[in-house]
Order: structure tokens, then C-alpha cells, then sequence
């Protein structure tokens, strides 16, 4: 279960930086 929130922790993050990303562009 501790992995489960790691990989979606993980994966918010991912999405976070690929918004910044577009919004940088």
C-alpha cells in the first residue's frame, strides 16, 4: 500500500513538471 501512494506521489509530480513545462512554453 505504502508503494501504491509512492508511485502515485511519484506520478502527480511527473504531471506537475510536464504542466510547468507547457506553461513555459
Amino acid at each position: 500500500m505504502i508503494f501504491l501512494t509512492s508511485q502515485v506521489l511519484s506520478y502527480n509530480t511527473y504531471f506537475v513538471l510536464i504542466c510547468h513545462c507547457i506553461t513555459v512554453i
